[in-house]
């Protein structure tokens, strides 16, 4: 157990100390991917979803609509060259619960109930 605590607090230590480093890398790989369907589509077919500075977006994740596209056929062509979908994990058909966001507030209501969270991960 004191070996999984010593990686858990490794772990988040490497993260604080690459934080910038990486999502500066997002970034800039979200841009060029923006940039590259700009200029393979025109940037009168491309809609950039979110705050119109960049610098105000997730540093990776990139949302667009693309016109006179249907996602679900464009997702299935893509699927083996980009890591893509055509809503959040944590909504289907509206404002249904699933899974995904259960099981965040289960999580985020054991680490924040006082109570041992790395008993728990396990």
């Amino acid at each position: 157990m004191i070996v999984l605590i010593g990686a858990v607090l490794r772990s988040a230590q490497v993260v604080t100390e690459e934080a910038e480093e990486i999502a500066s890398h997002m970034a800039t790989m979200r841009e060029r991917l923006l940039a590259r369907l700009i200029d393979g589509l025109g940037a009168d077919a491309i809609r950039t979803n979110g705050p119109a500075d960049p610098s105000k977006r997730l540093p990776n994740t990139l949302s667009v609509g693309i016109k006179g596209a249907s996602a679900s056929p464009l997702l299935a062509a893509l699927s083996e060259k980009v890591a893509a979908s055509a809503s959040a994990a944590c909504h289907t058909g509206g404002k249904q619960e699933v899974s995904v966001r259960k099981s965040l507030a289960d999580q985020i209501q054991m680490m924040t109930s006082g109570r041992s969270a790395i008993r728990s991960i396990a």
